[in-house]
């Protein structure tokens, strides 16, 4: 995968539960600097400081691929080896270094999803059917190994995203053998003995679904309510403009089931993919797009997720190349990757977008801008997001001729 010509298929954004609301600190390096403030949002104030997490892998390891991170821990993933796990030092993330890398026994594959919750990791080797469960032992991350393993038939597919809340986790199947690429996610609830060796709860899939919708592309979990995108399905017989599926669990747990809700654009377009990367916390859903560059926001009406289309998006703000190839919403801001830009030169540039005290709207006008160092080649910052109330995590997969790295910014 060339870095100036990324996809976007390995995007995933673990859903997290709603956090504290906190200001942004982007903590140091000469390196890394803000571009601009929007004028319409004075606050929270933005100080350059951050941290960089490079990997020892050779060039195409990708480490970066997907970041997921949860309190004080961070989780990244790469093509060629196992998720790397970081907790903050009592000195803040500028000594951080990896604590563990978690890997199964029996692969060589690197663990390119990952997600985390608590004291729980579910990190994925992509073309597989299966994932993998790590519980932190007592003794820390150090001495974690796998804990379970959750699998399926062969009819699944391999996987490609994965999510956790709670006593759940969801595997998304965009390749489904089932139906020639329909797509599906799996469902699989944790025993109430603990994570154990085992198959899907229950399979998710759309009714109105088609040969290659790909649905489970990207996965995200809230309480309950499980979304899925099918950014190459079919939409008012606009092929590729995209979709995304929610499911929320029946009051007798979680069983094979189609769709609750329907969300698509406002005005679809052909090729969009919208759905490509997402992210979801609380009552709202956040999702990008490819050909219009922009994030289309889904606010969970009071009666419940029913088919809608956007109640606000996110546009690209100028020159703000691949805007919406990640996203990740963190309390009440919202980061969004734009890892090609600028045009030609890929160092990468994440965008900060406040919620307005009026609830969300439609905006161009983020009130920062965080870019890559222009010393340091194509970067790609921004190729994957995700945050916590004590980090914001972003994967810059062409560091260094595409080895890969992750840098951490401080929320405080």
């Amino acid at each position: 995968m060339n870095s100036l010509q990324r996809t976007k298929g390995f995007n995933f954004l673990a859903a997290r539960g709603l956090k504290p609301r906190v200001a942004i600190s982007i903590i140091v390096c000469a390196a890394m600097g803000i571009l601009e403030t929007g004028a319409a949002a004075q606050e929270p104030k933005i100080q350059i400081h951050h941290s960089v997490l490079e990997s020892k892998s050779d060039p195409g390891s990708y480490f970066g691929l997907t970041v997921a991170a949860s309190g004080d821990t961070i989780v990244v993933g790469s093509f060629t080896s196992g998720a790397a796990v970081y907790v903050k030092p009592e000195g803040g993330w500028q000594d951080a270094a990896p604590i563990a890398l978690l890997s199964a026994s029996d692969t060589y594959l690197g663990m390119a999803a990952v997600a985390i919750e608590g004291d729980v990791i579910v990190a994925a080797p992509t073309h597989t059917n299966e994932a993998y469960v790590f519980v932190k032992p007592a003794t820390g991350w150090k001495s974690a190994t796998e804990t379970a393993r959750l699998s399926t038939t062969g009819t699944l597919g391999w996987n490609y995203a994965v999510a956790i809340s709670g006593n759940t986790v969801a595997l998304g199947f965009p390749a489904s053998y089932l139906d020639a690429g329909q797509g599906a996610v799996g469902v699989f609830v944790k025993p109430e003995s603990g994570w154990a060796n085992m198959t899907p709860t229950a399979i998710l899939t759309s009714s109105d679904g088609a040969s290659n919708d790909n649905l489970g592309w990207t996965v995200g979990l809230i309480d309950g309510t499980v979304v899925a995108g099918a950014p190459t399905a079919t939409v008012n017989s606009l092929s590729w403009a995209g979709a995304l599926y929610v499911f929320d669990e029946p009051p007798q747990g979680w069983q094979n089931m189609s769709q609750t809700a329907k969300l698509i654009a406002a005005t679809p377009v052909q090729g969009d993919e919208i759905g490509l990367t997402l992210g979801a916390v609380g009552k709202l859903i956040a999702a990008g797009t490819q050909m219009t560059q922009y994030v289309a926001l889904y606010q969970k009406p009071a009666a419940g997720w029913s088919d809608m289309t956007p109640t606000a998006q996110l546009n690209s703000p100028p020159n703000a190349w691949s805007f919406g190839s990640s996203v990740s919403i963190i309390s009440d801001v919202i980061a969004v990757g734009a890892p090609s830009a600028p045009l030609s030169e890929a160092y990468g540039q994440i965008y900060l977008f406040k919620e307005p005290a009026k609830g969300w709207q439609n905006t161009s006008v983020p009130f920062g801008v965080i870019a890559a160092p222009s010393a340091g080649g194509a970067q790609n910052l921004g190729y994957s997001i995700a945050g916590s109330n004590s980090a914001l995590v972003a994967g810059a997969v062409g560091f260094n001729n595409d080895t890969g790295a992750a840098y951490i910014f401080s929320l405080e």
